[in-house]
């Protein structure tokens, strides 16, 4: 009789131990997604206020390199000084911190988004060839003679590209720190546009740049 006691206070010690290591298990697990949802979701707030920033300094940059109030200028005998502001306007944005930090965030945070670790050097190719355009619109200005309308519109068209990327960026980002913890996604931007370029993710989420084959030069 004893040795049954005795069977039976063992199974109901290793009964009570496998229950408190199966506890302390999923609350370890629990608190380990807690925690990673955490930095994630820091880390999205962290980026979405970069790339709310670099949108910021699209709004400012394209009206900037764009604007050509030269009738108005002109009859005021003022083209001189005109071109002159809007050229040092220019340089001081080109160096704008808000330009490239959210690319720098992004490159920080690539772990937590891995997804975005395919298009993170496109989307910068994609920056700087924009930079380079309307540092050349600065140069190629001269009084009294604005840059050619097609170069205008051209600047403005990537300017236009690189908003839309980030829009997509930002619903990416999104999906992968929120969505996971909800289950609600939302659709990546799909244009009416069909010459517009976008962000598309593939079936392992990651990015990629897509641009039409008969999108205009």
């Amino acid at each position: 009789m004893d040795g049954v006691a005795i069977a039976v206070s063992v199974i109901a010690i290793v009964i009570t131990c496998f229950g408190w290591f199966v506890s302390w298990r999923l609350n370890a697990s629990t608190q380990r997604q807690a925690l990673v949802n955490s930095i994630t979701n820091d880390a999205r707030v962290t980026l979405t206020d970069a790339i709310r920033d670099f949108q910021d300094w699209c709004a400012d940059i394209e009206p900037t390199a764009t604007t050509m109030p030269m009738d108005d200028i002109t009859s005021l005998g003022q083209t001189s000084k005109y071109h002159d502001e809007r050229k040092r306007k220019i340089l001081e944005l080109s160096v704008d911190s808000r330009q490239l930090l959210w690319l720098r965030r992004l490159e920080e945070y690539e772990p937590l988004f891995p997804g975005t670790a395919s298009v993170r050097v496109e989307l910068q190719n994609i920056l700087m060839a924009s930079c380079d355009s309307v540092l050349q619109l600065a140069n190629q200005h001269a009084p009294g003679s604005p840059p050619p309308k097609d170069d205008l519109d051209r600047f403005s068209k990537e300017i236009y590209g690189i908003l839309a990327l980030t829009q997509n960026l930002l619903v990416y980002l999104q999906n992968v720190s929120i969505g996971q913890i909800t289950g609600n996604k939302i659709p990546l931007r799909q244009p009416l546009d069909t010459t517009s370029i976008r962000l598309v993710a593939d079936k392992r989420g990651c990015l990629a740049v897509c641009r039409p084959t008969h999108e205009e030069a």
